[in-house]
């Protein structure tokens, strides 16, 4: 049975009661006796002492632990939360007299107020220098697109007040919320290691790359005859970021930090593993839409992709044609598909590659 804390009114009804009980010949019910004083100032400390009992009860659960405690749990079982990265430039234009210096963490500041400071010292030349740079705060408020107007913080003797970034400031990124730590924590409670499932190399790819991956595909070879006995291959993908599909592909250099950190922590069971990225496969299409709007034709894109995101696999079972009319369906139910990766019936099922990763490519509306 949950627990419920006594309400002040409920509690001095309580106290009154005792009162009376070990004190027949008196009535802490009268007003302003001081009985009743004394049976309000008892029921007002008892009520805050069950309140403290409700909220350490909270932290005692890391799923309703309030922030300072969901961090205590996160730390307890190695979940770290990921910090904030600060936005950066490669090159902000500072313009003024031949041969002025604008010194190192040299100060300037948006029209809003946010800061940012020069990452080296730089020397003017042809009436102009341009230095890398770096917000001051971690957050994507120090994201700004190329040309955003600047002005120094303090003026230099030399150097003209107004400046401009050719080059947009980007990768500033909040600190983890609290449900996405929370997420993480409950992910691993749920899932503890289990040397080698799959849900261990879903877990090490996310802590190699942290807030960037989405999907892991581990391929062994009782699943997947293409994959020698011993070895285990490792597919996986970035965050869609909802914009271009190809994008939750990996890079070279994410491939190689998370086959780093995986060769680290992977069963002795394990001869050989090799971590990639999948290659992408647009699939194209061709849509008749029997009421052609920018509306329905947005609701089509979107149910589409959402499919892939849930379906693509490297490796994975084909995507029937149902699934693929089902999603179109969803954004629009007055449809006909008359093309499906140039099959020219818009009929066939979709065979998924054993390293390659569907996306929709071109929707062609006819």
């Amino acid at each position: 049975m949950p627990f419920v804390r006594p309400s002040i009114s409920t509690l001095i009804s309580r106290v009154s009661d005792d009162l009376n009980a070990w004190l027949p010949n008196e009535d802490s019910r009268i007003r302003r006796s001081t009985l009743s004083v004394l049976a309000r100032v008892l029921s007002a400390a008892s009520h805050s002492l069950y309140g403290f009992i409700d909220w350490v009860s909270k932290q005692a659960i890391p799923d309703t632990a309030e922030s300072g405690y969901l961090h205590r749990w996160a730390a307890l079982f190695g979940v770290t939360p990921i910090a904030g990265i600060k936005a950066t430039s490669t090159a902000v234009q500072f313009e003024g007299t031949n041969g002025i210096i604008v010194p190192m963490a040299t100060t300037f500041q948006r029209v809003d107020g946010v800061q940012y400071i020069t990452d080296a010292a730089g020397t003017i030349s042809g009436g102009n220098v341009q230095i890398a740079c770096t917000a001051v705060l971690d957050g994507d408020a120090g994201n700004a697109v190329s040309s955003t107007l600047f002005e120094l913080v303090t003026p230099i003797a030399g150097i003209n007040s107004a400046i401009a970034n050719p080059v947009a400031f980007t990768g500033g990124t909040e600190d983890e919320s609290d449900p996405a730590l929370l997420a993480r924590l409950l992910a691993q409670l749920r899932n503890p290691p289990q040397g080698g499932a799959e849900t261990d190399y879903e877990q090490w790819i996310a802590e190699a790359l942290p807030d960037l991956t989405q999907n892991v595909w581990p391929q062994y070879h009782s699943a997947n005859a293409t994959v020698p006995e011993g070895a285990v291959n490792v597919y996986f993908s970035l965050v869609w970021d909802g914009a271009t599909p190809a994008s939750v592909i990996p890079s070279g250099a994410q491939v190689t930090t998370a086959q780093t950190y995986l060769a680290a922590r992977i069963p002795v069971t394990v001869d050989v593993l090799t971590v990639a990225a999948p290659t992408a496969a647009p699939i194209n299409m061709t849509i008749e839409l029997t009421t052609d709007t920018t509306a329905a034709r947005a609701a089509v894109t979107a149910q589409v992709n959402d499919m892939f995101q849930r379906l693509a696999a490297p490796g994975g079972a084909s995507i029937e044609n149902s699934e693929v009319r089902a999603a179109i369906a969803r954004g629009d139910e007055k449809f006909d598909l008359t093309n499906l990766n140039a099959d020219g019936t818009g009929n066939s099922d979709l065979a998924q590659g054993a390293t390659s990763l569907m996306h929709l490519g071109a929707i062609t509306w006819a």
